[in-house]
């Protein structure tokens, strides 16, 4: 997992910090969100780019989702 240090201006700071107590989480929680958020709504007009999207393995009739993390497959 990637750590990165966020400089916020005043006003994004005190949304954070709002939305943050609203819902009884940190403030480096919500800003995560935020964050991974973003990232998806960057590969929404293309998902086939898209890293972190599940991918559909075909095998002998059945289908499995390899899901994102720890490549673990789900039916």
């Amino acid at each position: 997992m990637s750590s990165i240090t966020l400089y916020l201006d005043e006003a994004t700071e005190a949304r954070l910090r709002l939305v943050a107590g609203i819902h009884g989480m940190a403030v480096e929680g919500i800003a995560a969100i935020a964050v991974a958020s973003a990232a998806v709504d960057y590969f929404h007009l293309n998902p086939v780019e898209d890293p972190g999207r599940p991918r559909v393995v075909s095998c002998a009739g059945a289908s499995l989702h390899q899901s994102s993390e720890k490549g673990g497959f789900a039916r």
